[in-house]
């Protein structure tokens, strides 16, 4: 009998990786053949109230107008690729019958344990399922360290899963103490797709004219002095896709796969755009970003020393002198060999959960 598999993450907030992440690891438990639905949370931004007061603010803003026509990318994107639960959940509503409904729940991937989130509550550690059910998929605390007082919050919330995955390998064992579960890190979900599969994703904006670019892709703040220079010395222009004055903020995932896609180079300090840029073997920089606390760079240094790639490779300067990742060398062995694993683990789930239907 095939098994019906929930997943837990962030859905809000129109983010790029997020949003990917969530289809990645769906259409991977497809591939096991499990119905599986991703399990929202109630939240506000999903009000008609909250659209309609910003859809009024948006007719004498123009930030807000570009904000709306972004949301409606992602919008579309959701509406074409997600598969959502029919009810939403709180803590104060859990729909009836829910567990019924599931024969398992997978938190992840993405943040949904990061003990400094206030988007992160009990649901994100399925504290409302059985214990049979409970299962995590490449979560992310982005922390170096759990805060002492946190911990044994963070011993509640972790009893009785079955098997826990993590996307950074260095709260491995800390995790394994508190949760008394196996405990292993594996490839973040969007890993587990290929360049070809994604492509199946991808749309061109509407306002891309094909012209050759280097696509800029910021989080944090940025210094644009050496991306200038890099854009005049290559006499490339740079596609913003973060810039609400410009029409290429005017996207959502599909043509965020698409500008990766096709981008002649990549500038970035995107965990994500990192990601899609070695997925489609581009030329690119990470930027180290300066908002970024340091306890975030864990999600890069598992990332590059699982794939055996040197941070300086991955450097402005390296951009300028065209140096180029071994893609079709160490990078592909190592990744079909991380990729392996983290299938395997995948497939492990589907075959120890017990039915309920």
């Amino acid at each position: 009998m095939m098994k019906t598999i929930g997943i837990v993450t962030f859905t809000t907030g129109d983010n790029f990786g997020q949003r990917l992440q969530n289809l990645a690891l769906q259409q991977t438990l497809l591939s096991f053949k499990c119905k599986t639905f991703t399990i929202r949370k109630r939240d506000f931004r999903l009000t008609n109230r909250y659209w309609v007061k910003r859809r009024i603010k948006a007719l004498f803003d123009k930030d807000m107008e570009a904000f709306i026509l972004r949301h409606a990318c992602f919008e579309n994107f959701d509406n074409k690729f997600v598969q959502y639960y029919g009810d939403n959940i709180s803590l104060n509503h859990i729909p009836k019958g829910l567990t019924r409904d599931f024969d398992a729940f997978i938190a992840g991937s993405d943040q949904v344990w990061n003990p400094n989130s206030a988007d992160v509550d009990d649901i994100n550690f399925l504290t409302f399922a059985n214990d049979a059910q409970k299962f995590s998929y490449a979560a992310s605390l982005a922390v170096d360290c759990i805060p002492k007082e946190k911990e044994e919050e963070f011993r509640r919330r972790l009893a009785g899963y079955q098997s826990i995955s993590l996307r950074e390998s260095n709260l491995e064992d800390k995790i394994r103490e508190l949760s008394k579960a196996k405990v292993c890190t594996v490839l973040d979900p969007t890993l587990l797709l290929s360049s070809e599969e994604w492509t199946q994703y991808e749309c061109k904006p509407r306002w891309y004219m094909g012209q050759k670019y280097i696509l800029k892709y910021f989080l944090g703040a940025e210094d644009d002095k050496q991306l200038l220079r890099i854009a005049k010395e290559k006499e490339l222009p740079v596609i913003d896709i973060m810039d609400k004055r410009s029409e290429s903020y005017i996207s959502g995932p599909s043509e965020f796969i698409y500008l990766i896609h096709n981008a002649d180079y990549i500038v970035t300090d995107s965990y994500h755009g990192t990601i899609f840029s070695l997925l489609f073997k581009k030329k690119f920089a990470l930027v180290q970003r300066k908002d970024l606390i340091s306890s975030m760079n864990s999600r890069f240094k598992t990332l590059f020393q699982s794939l055996d790639i040197p941070f300086e490779h991955t450097s402005l300067e390296s951009l300028v002198n065209n140096r180029i990742l071994d893609y079709d060398g160490i990078v592909c062995d190592r990744l079909q060999i991380e990729k392996e694993k983290s299938l395997q683990y995948l497939n492990d789930i589907v075959a120890n959960i017990k039915s309920s239907n």
